[in-house]
């Protein structure tokens, strides 16, 4: 009896270790293939595409370190006019339409961290009403 039920722990031991290194490589992944696209690269978008939680991009050190650098790069300021180097001609109309697609962007993110924060405050609800049915069928035990 001991040997089967180690058995099954080894089989479902296996079986998570697969399926932990799958959804790490799918994380990769789609972190690659936004960066390709030149999209900007969320933990909240990244974790969409990938269909995990945003802890689970945290949990991970090397993933979590991963993003950063890759957000980090893709979010270098735009040169504003004091910055502008004085030998290249930069017009106004420039400038603001470097203003416009930053502010699209940052909404784009903005409405995408709101969708996020409604599903967490889901899954609480959610956690909150599992506790209180554990308690129930623990006082039931």
């Amino acid at each position: 009896m001991v040997t089967d039920r180690s058995k099954q722990a080894e089989v479902l031991y296996q079986t998570q270790q697969r399926r932990s290194q799958q959804k790490h490589q799918r994380v990769l992944e789609v972190v690659q293939q936004l960066h390709q696209q030149g999209k900007p690269i969320t933990f909240a978008a990244v974790a969409r595409l990938a269909g995990v939680a945003v802890s689970y991009l945290y949990k991970w050190d090397d993933l979590k370190d991963y993003i950063q650098t890759l957000r980090d790069e893709s979010r270098k300021p735009q040169l504003l006019p004091d910055e502008v180097p004085r030998d290249q001609p930069y017009s106004v109309k420039t400038l603001l339409e470097v203003a416009r697609k930053r502010i699209r962007e940052l909404e784009a993110e903005i409405q995408e961290l709101r969708r996020q924060n409604e599903l967490y405050r889901e899954h609480v609800a959610e956690i909150y009403e599992l506790r209180d049915e554990v308690a129930r069928l623990q006082e039931q035990l």
